[in-house]
């Protein structure tokens, strides 16, 4: 498991790619492992037919996006979740970027778009906890790992940034 929580380009692109190559370059004898992708973007960053989602619903949706080859971890998941529909435009650069280097890798890849009604450092509303909460069910149930909702903490505390890109980038390469 790997958070990049709050990376900015073009420091996320290197971490993402640093990733999927070290994943693509690991000896494993005979399965392929599934990379299972989960994204919490902004309500202002999904569009759907000229408008933008809302936060309305009682249930909001978790779309499912397969890239690479299918494997049976891909179908369970995509049996749970929604099929985005052809409308649907998602402007959300940190899933463009993964989405680009996932299909660069021709890794399996499963994504998983969920929706969050606040900007990322703003408190998280009862929503984005419950969409938190319904991603990792979604995933411990697919993957058979554990879950458990009472213990999970959700802090939306943002990190330190630095002041410009520049010095990120100097400060990744040291």
């Amino acid at each position: 498991m790997v958070l990049l929580n709050h990376l900015e380009l073009p420091i996320l692109s290197l971490a993402i790619n640093a990733v999927l190559a070290k994943i693509a370059d690991a000896d494993i004898a005979s399965t392929v492992p599934t990379i299972i992708a989960p994204f919490l973007v902004p309500a202002s960053k999904l569009k759907l037919e000229g408008g933008y989602l809302t936060t309305n619903s009682s249930k909001l949706p978790i779309y499912g996006i397969q890239v690479g080859p299918e494997t049976d971890v891909s179908r369970a998941i995509a049996a749970k979740t929604q099929k985005p529909p052809p409308s649907l435009q998602i402007h959300y650069e940190p899933l463009a970027c993964f989405l680009q280097l996932a299909r660069a890798a021709n890794l399996p890849t499963f994504i998983v778009v969920g929706q969050r009604s606040q900007g990322p450092f703003n408190p998280a509303s009862s929503d984005d906890i419950e969409t938190l909460y319904k991603i990792g069910e979604l995933i411990a149930s697919t993957t058979g790992t554990y879950f458990q909702r009472e213990q999970t903490k959700t802090n939306w505390i943002p990190t330190t940034k630095l002041a410009s890109d520049a010095e990120a980038w100097r400060a990744f390469y040291g």
